[in-house]
């Protein structure tokens, strides 16, 4: 069942301003899951864009950015952010993956803001092409 990539984007849109009010509420946890779930709905909604078939049942934000094209064009370090957005989003929902228990910091969930702003700027300028 192919849906809306337009449901898709608003969600992960709604997702990154929830992560903003975790972060300043200094839940960084939170603040860190919802931002993987924003980058994973934004690519998500650019594979439905771009594909016009159902998107993969993933969490994985690198195989989701390389399915849509989008990974390549990122420079290495936000490459390497997303990868590591990926591993702590599995850290925070399962506790039995290293390095579990996460206890994250506000310096990590700014770092996650800013990869998950950086991966839904790369889709929207995509979307606009």
């Amino acid at each position: 069942m192919v849906t809306d990539w337009r449901s898709w984007m608003t969600q992960a849109e709604n997702d990154l301003g929830d992560a903003r009010r975790n972060l300043s509420a200094r839940c960084y946890g939170v603040c860190i899951f919802l931002c993987q779930q924003a980058a994973e709905k934004s690519l998500k909604a650019l594979y439905l864009r771009e594909m016009k078939a159902e998107q993969p049942r993933t969490h994985s934000l690198k195989y989701l950015a390389r399915k849509c094209g989008v990974f390549d064009n990122m420079d290495e370090e936000t490459q390497e952010r997303l990868f590591n957005l990926e591993k702590a989003y599995f850290s925070f929902r399962y506790p039995d993956v290293p390095p579990s228990p996460m206890k994250p910091v506000e310096a990590d969930a700014r770092i996650a803001l800013s990869t998950a702003e950086t991966v839904m700027k790369t889709v929207a300028d995509r979307i606009k092409e």
